[in-house]
Parts: structure tokens; sequence; C-alpha cells
């Protein structure tokens, strides 16, 4: 029972993110490769593009035939046109170790990722163990049907070794701090998280683990600082307020606060978020039928806090949720 919660729990948060490799400045010009450094698994577009998709499938429009304008599909957020892009290429080009890669990345963009380790092992031959070997390795061994504890301790170790290979390595970061929180390493999440987030220039996703990791730890000022920076740049980030105001109502038993943050979310986020709407629903109704001014605080300040969740699961109507892979934690 164990095996399969923990398997189950692992899909909706691990960030399962891919990082093209460096050196496709030729794609876009010189300020591609900062655009294009990380692309998260499941959802549309790269995560720190500064441009939109209509950017994308012009710049692919414009370089056609080539393997720019495969990675341009990738990032525009079309992993299956580029699969198949890819796959046409290599028909004409065997072997290319650039289709390779997009054919890779497209395949654990949609999901499939025992092919896209396959495919991965394959441009490992033809050129040398990269961080990006490692990652989809590590991905393909997390969402086995069959995952055990072996596993997700070969999956860490994954990581690790994409993280070690490349300084410019983020997605395998976020992945590997993910999965720490999932195992309750905790305290381990946020130094990868740390480190993730000072490889990225503080992107949004490495701070939202980063303010999970220390909340859940026992540190909600820096937890709450962390979460708070990303509502500094996106203002209604449905996941940053939800997590705000679990670190306000458990960390500090501030209650209006949480109320407050969790009345925003409702106010702003997309209905397509309907898992998250529902639990932040449920814990306004918990925070608002709580009076009692001498409840204690806890030192735990997240999801995992069994006395919140416990309330929440209680007050919870029984309604069928979308599958967690409709809404990753990440962007």
């Amino acid at each position: 029972m164990i095996r399969k919660i923990l398997l189950f729990s692992l899909i909706p948060f691990l960030c399962q993110c891919v990082t093209p490799k460096g050196g496709k400045e030729a794609a876009t010009g010189a300020s591609s490769a900062g655009e294009m450094v990380i692309q998260q698994i499941g959802r549309e577009g790269s995560l720190t593009s500064n441009r939109d998709r209509a950017g994308w499938i012009s710049i692919r429009n414009a370089n056609k035939g080539t393997t720019q304008a495969l990675f341009a599909t990738l990032v525009a957020g079309s992993p299956d046109v580029a699969e198949a892009d890819a796959r046409h290429y290599l028909k004409e080009h065997p072997g290319n170790t650039d289709a390779l890669e997009v054919l890779a990345l497209s395949l654990a963009l949609q999901q499939k990722y025992d092919l896209s380790a396959y495919y991965a092992e394959v441009l490992a031959q033809k050129t040398s163990a990269s961080a990006l070997v490692w990652n989809l390795r590590g991905l393909a061994i997390s969402f086995r049907g069959e995952s055990v504890a072996a596993d997700l301790r070969r999956s860490q170790q994954l990581f690790q070794s994409a993280i070690d290979a490349s300084p410019t390595e983020i997605a395998a970061a976020l992945n590997l701090g993910h999965l720490q929180l999932e195992i309750g390493n905790a305290q381990g999440a946020a130094a990868t998280f740390d480190l993730a987030s000072s490889r990225c220039k503080q992107c949004v996703p490495a701070l939202l683990g980063r303010g999970i990791a220390l909340s859940r730890s026992g540190h909600p000022q820096e937890g709450a600082a962390a979460l708070q920076a990303i509502l500094s740049q996106e203002a209604d980030h449905p996941f940053a307020l939800y997590h705000l105001a679990l670190v306000y109502k458990n960390g500090y038993n501030d209650k209006v606060s949480a109320a407050k943050s969790l009345r925003r979310l409702l106010a702003t986020a997309p209905s397509s978020l309907k898992t998250l709407r529902q639990k932040a629903s449920s814990a306004l109704r918990v925070t608002e039928a709580e009076t009692d001014p001498k409840q204690g605080s806890s030192k735990a300040a997240d999801d995992s806090d069994a006395g919140i969740m416990t309330q929440l699961q209680q007050s919870e109507t029984p309604e069928k949720q979308e599958p967690a892979k409709q809404e990753e934690q990440g962007e």
C-alpha cells in the first residue's frame, strides 16, 4: 500500500522537467540559450521563454528543414509535432544527434518516458552520457508502473548525475528536489531547490519548490519569503497563493492572511485548475470555521501537515477530481 501511495503522489509533485542542451543559439539568435533553458513536461511552452508561441512558430517557419526548426517546434509547446518532425528528419539524416535529442525530449514531454529513455540511450551511444541522458533516465524510472523504493533511490542518483554533469542543468535539479520532497527529505529538497534557483536566476519553479521545502522543514519565514518572491513577479500565481496560505495558517496561525490568500486564489485561478481550486475552497472553509484564537502554531507549514490534511479530508465533498497530471505543480 505504501509503495502504491508513494507512486501516486509522485505524479502531481514531480516537476517533470527537461532541459534542452545549450549551444542552440543559432536557432534563435544570441538570446535563445537563456530562453530555452527549461521545458516542463505536460505544459506548453518553456518556463523561462520570453517569446510567445507565435514567436517560436515564426522561427520554425523561417528555418524549415533544419534542426533549428525542430527545437523551435519543441519550445513552442508542440511536442507531438516535434516528434513527427524529428522522426522524419532522422529518416533523411540517420543518427543526427540534434534530431535524436529533440525526439527524446518530445517523447518525454508527452509522458512517454520509456521511449524517451530509449532514444536518450541511443543518443548517449553516439555522443556520451550527458545531463540530458541522466535526467531522462531518472524520469523513466520515476514513472514506472511498478516503481519501488530502490527505483526511487536510483532516480535520485540519476538526477544528481545530471546535475553534476553540467553546471547549467536546471531541470534535473527541479526533478530531484520534488522527488526529495515526496520521500520526506524536505531539508535536502530545500538545498536542491536553492541550487536550482541559483542556476536559473530565481525562476518561479525553483522558488516554488524552495518555498514548499523550507516551510515543510520548519522554516516558515524563509518559505514565505520564497513564495512572496513569486507573487512579486506574478501577483496571482495560484500555487504560490495556495502554499503561502498554508504557511500563514500552519506556520503563523494567521488565519486572516491565510483566508485572504485563498480568496485571492479562488478569484483568479483558471477553472482548468479544478483540483487546486477544490483544495483551496476546502482549506478556506476550514480556516473560516476555526475561531479559537489560542490554537497553537505548527512547525511544519505545508500540505504534509497532518492536522490540516485531516481537516481538509473531512470537509471535502466526495467529488471526482481531475487526474493530477492535468495540473502540474510548476508554473
